[in-house]
């Protein structure tokens, strides 16, 4: 979204660092916990700095304690996951970016193939494909159709790889997540559920790596 500003509160302990983000048209306030244990809190563009501060610090055990609970999550999936970078890339850039370029290889000879079929079967087209690091999300779909796929992939079972593909080409038709773009969905990969449910669980362990 368009305009929100961003500031860095500073609290003691146990809140210690929260990010403030001003949206416009906001008219409540919300206070949450991010997969890597930092706390964020969404207000409206105009809220005073006293009100905002006075909100976060009467909710400091409640940060304290839903952070600790995610970055206990967090731990456990990291010992699941399967190592993105070698020990030597995390501490030498250009060996880092050699891998990345490697990921980005894989990506494209594991995923062209699977958007080519699929678009057949679904009956759209598709603009450039990109295939990038994501922290966040394992792919998009632009209105003008292009479509943007997490290198990660190439770490997730084929199931995985298919379901991202196919929801990713589903926008083609439906350019949100209503039901007919599920029944859309379905209609290509009736079992999309278990790998929409594996990513939902292996994702952390993953993009946590790379953020």
């Amino acid at each position: 979204m368009k305009n929100i500003t961003i500031e860095t509160l500073n609290f003691p302990d146990p809140i210690g660092t929260v990010t403030l983000k001003r949206v416009p048209r906001r008219r409540n306030m919300t206070l949450r916990i991010k997969s890597d244990g930092q706390a964020e809190v969404l207000v409206p563009k105009h809220m005073p700095k006293a009100v905002i501060t006075g909100f976060v610090a009467e909710r400091s055990e409640w940060i304290a304690s839903n952070r600790a609970q995610m970055l206990t999550r967090r731990e456990k999936a990291l010992e699941g996951a399967p190592q993105v970078f070698s020990e030597e890339a995390l501490s030498d850039p250009k060996v880092k970016a050699k891998e990345l370029r490697a990921l980005r290889k894989q990506a494209k000879a594991a995923l062209e193939p699977k958007l080519e079929l699929y678009a057949a079967k679904l009956g759209v087209t598709y603009n450039k494909v990109s295939y990038r690091l994501m922290t966040s999300r394992w792919g998009s779909c632009s209105s003008s159709g292009n479509i943007s796929l997490n290198v990660l992939l190439v770490l997730v079972p084929e199931e995985a790889q298919d379901y991202v593909v196919v929801h990713e080409l589903c926008h083609r038709k439906e350019m949100n997540h209503s039901k007919a773009f599920w029944a859309l969905v379905e209609s290509a990969l009736p079992n999309y559920r278990e790998p929409r449910r594996y990513l939902k669980e292996h994702a952390q362990g993953l993009m946590a790596q790379v953020k």
